[in-house]
């Protein structure tokens, strides 16, 4: 569609733009133009990329595909393999006869992250409900890495974990006032000694009330006698706190998978009433398991 293309000229350069609907194959036909010192290819960013576009969510949002003067790709080899990976023709904006001093200005702004978005959504205490929410897809996804139903690229997408801000602010906008009452109740606890990030405990407490329909009283008691310990009664309790504050002081931390693991078995006594445990602990040679 180049017989649609405009030429812009600035500071004595002049650029060839148009828009183009970019096939799988005319996308195999712009990436042999790669310019040969393209960083390394994002795997996991052309999997969600093509995951998206699989599912009908690719936006034509102004970023456009470059070619330099010379004729070689400088800007978007990562959509031109999501392209080619989901087999879905999309459509792209597409500059050619860029200088080629522009490659080395590509890319170095500030990325524009969940929070930004979920603040330009409009949304309250933007920062920290975007984060409960991104964790809490993330949790929620983790059982789906085990379906044998999964395609090879959802399952790649899944493996790497990755949260769209669309499909985050449909997650909040499911439950706008829970995730406005848990921005709420962090804040009141974030004083004390920190044993989880605000985004963790958001996270946690939405799945466990949200997707496995636990009471939310109980729920919430859980994390009191974790948070508070003037109202930690039961000796489980006691013992993942103590752990976890362990875990914070310096040459004892922990990594992050094994802090879930420890909450996650620490649940897993305090709901089947199971609370005056000896010990609690949590190996790296054990299995990881989601949230039940």
């Amino acid at each position: 569609m180049e017989e649609n293309k405009l030429i812009i000229e600035y500071n004595n350069e002049a650029m060839e733009v148009f828009f183009e609907i970019v096939t799988p194959e005319k996308a195999t036909e712009y990436l042999k133009l790669n310019h040969p010192n393209n960083r390394p290819l994002n795997k996991g960013r052309v999997a969600f990329l093509s995951n998206e576009m699989l599912k009908g969510k690719w936006h034509l949002n102004g970023d456009t595909i470059c070619f330099s003067e010379e004729g070689y790709l400088i800007d978007g080899q990562t959509r031109l393999n999501a392209c080619i990976h989901s087999g879905i023709a999309v459509g792209m904006l597409v500059v050619k006869c860029l200088s080629k001093e522009a490659m080395s200005t590509i890319d170095i702004g500030a990325a524009r992250t969940m929070g930004n978005y979920f603040s330009i959504r409009g949304h309250k205490n933007a920062q920290t409900v975007s984060s409960m929410v991104n964790k809490y897809l993330k949790y929620k996804n983790q059982p789906i890495l085990s379906s044998s139903t999964l395609t090879a690229v959802d399952a790649y997408s899944y493996s790497t974990n990755k949260v769209s801000n669309d499909e985050a602010d449909a997650e909040y906008g499911k439950n706008p006032e829970f995730w406005q009452n848990m921005a709420n109740y962090v804040d009141r606890i974030k004083k004390k000694k920190k044993m989880m990030s605000p985004s963790e405990l958001g996270a946690v407490f939405g799945l466990l009330y949200l997707e496995r329909g636990y009471d939310f009283a109980k729920v919430e008691d859980f994390f009191n006698q974790l948070t508070d310990p003037e109202k930690t009664r039961d000796k489980v309790m006691f013992l993942l706190r103590e752990r976890l504050l362990v875990a914070d002081e310096p040459g004892k931390g922990i990594s992050p998978k094994h802090r879930t693991q420890l909450i996650r078995k620490a649940w897993d006594y305090y709901k089947v009433g199971n609370t005056n445990v000896r010990c609690l602990k949590w190996g790296d040679n054990e299995k990881a398991l989601p949230f039940t």
